[in-house]
């Protein structure tokens, strides 16, 4: 595999990593907002500085395309089109749900977790209006590596709070055998909601962890790893699309009739 830099800027934190197929070289979660270009051109100067790497070293691009922040997403995608566009290299495009599953392959959690014992696992992030974004997937404990024998990436989809503490519970009650497991910040920035539709549900397979549980950063590097063996890089730009999920605060009002659509222009 190629030397390769990969960022997510779909969150509040940006996430960096640099490497090959062999090891990561670079690592980060930004402390401040990468959702500000200049900042993240910064962070990813340091990253090639501390890999001992230029950007002409790099041979693949990859972004986490959302879904997530519409301000995130519009400069980490910027970013990496203009890069492609001038070292001509190939692009991946990544959920931004997914490196939190791959972290939790190599989490102390999911170590401690039984080979019988049926994970379903899912990935939150925060959506407005009472909505996160989720994504999930089965495994069993024990077994590492699951994510890379997934015929296809899990879908993400935004879920209202409370839906979504109701579809926890109703799983728990339809298989006396599972456990779940909840990623991310979507849960904790909901989290009256959520545990609204959980009441009355089993708690004691019901395990929540913080991000700091997590290696995200990591998660983004193995995530690439993993989506460039499946062979989904790619040197047509236009096939890299945001995964937006629902639709912007502006296109709400526009629906909505709050704002004025853009006038139509004529031509002659």
């Amino acid at each position: 595999m190629p030397h390769f830099l990969a960022i997510d800027t779909a969150t509040l934190e940006g996430l960096i990593a640099i490497g090959d197929a062999n090891k990561p070289f670079y690592t980060h979660a930004s402390t401040v907002q990468a959702q500000q270009s200049e900042k993240l051109l910064s962070e990813i100067d340091k990253g090639l500085n501390a890999s001992r790497l230029t950007l002409q070293d790099i041979e693949l691009l990859c972004v986490g395309v959302g879904p997530g922040s519409f301000t995130g997403i519009r400069i980490g995608m910027a970013t990496i089109r203009s890069l492609a566009q001038v070292l001509k290299v190939p692009v991946l495009s990544l959920p931004s749900l997914f490196p939190a599953l791959v972290a939790y392959d190599h989490s102390s959690h999911f170590q401690k977790a039984k080979p019988w014992q049926k994970l379903r696992i899912h990935s939150t992030l925060k959506a407005f209006r009472g909505e996160l974004f989720a994504m999930g997937l089965e495994t069993f404990g024990g077994e590492l590596g699951f994510y890379k024998n997934l015929s296809s990436l899990p879908e993400s989809r935004a879920v209202n709070a409370v839906e979504f503490g109701k579809e926890l519970k109703k799983s728990l009650e339809e298989d006396p055998t599972l456990q779940l497991i909840v990623l991310g910040d979507g849960y904790f920035a909901f989290q009256s909601s959520v545990e609204e539709g959980f009441q009355g549900g089993d708690r004691e397979r019901l395990h929540v962890l913080l991000k700091e549980d997590l290696d995200l950063p990591m998660g983004l590097y193995r995530a690439a790893c993993c989506l460039f063996e499946r062979g989904e890089a790619t040197l047509e730009l236009d096939k890299i699309s945001p995964l937006y999920i629902r639709p912007s605060e502006a296109e709400r009002k526009l629906k909505a009739g709050l704002i004025p659509a853009a006038p139509t222009i004529k031509s002659d």
